[in-house]
């Protein structure tokens, strides 16, 4: 019995319109990163717009009704320096990560294909196939595109 070595597959060079495909698929992702980040931040910074107004409601209310001439200003202090603690941490948990971290590619590919189902998964499949370590043939990678 003879063992018959099999030749390694050459990968095909890069045809043009597949460097096209992969081109546009980055530029789309990068897009929909940079879409994400904002409508997050944008979401994150309207929340604690609210929280101000509700923060600047309740102390105009418990100044009128709690205190007959107007509220100490030890208390004014005290409940501005807790406020301002809270729009710090509110500010350090969910701002900061938004600004200091970038959006996964994955995610990114996730959100297209949620918002096109035609796509079928094809977009994931074509970023993990792309970042693997080991190189995928050139046929799969257009087959996937």
């Amino acid at each position: 019995m003879s063992t018959a070595t099999i030749p390694p597959v050459k990968p095909r060079p890069a045809s043009s319109e597949s460097l096209e495909y992969q081109r546009l698929i980055d530029a789309r992702i990068e897009s929909t990163r940079r879409g994400l980040k904002l409508v997050d931040l944008a979401s994150t910074l309207v929340i604690l717009a609210v929280l101000a107004l509700g923060y600047l409601l309740t102390t105009a209310i418990i100044e009128h009704w709690l205190f007959a001439h107007g509220m100490p200003t030890a208390h004014r202090v005290l409940l501005l320096v807790l406020f301002t603690s809270f729009v710090v941490a509110y500010l350090w948990r969910r701002v900061a990560p938004l600004v200091l971290r970038k959006i996964n590619p994955a995610f990114a590919a996730d959100t297209i294909e949620r918002e096109n189902p035609s796509l079928k998964n094809s977009l994931l499949s074509s970023l993990q196939l792309r970042s693997q370590s080991s190189p995928m043939p050139r046929a799969v990678l257009e087959a996937v595109e």
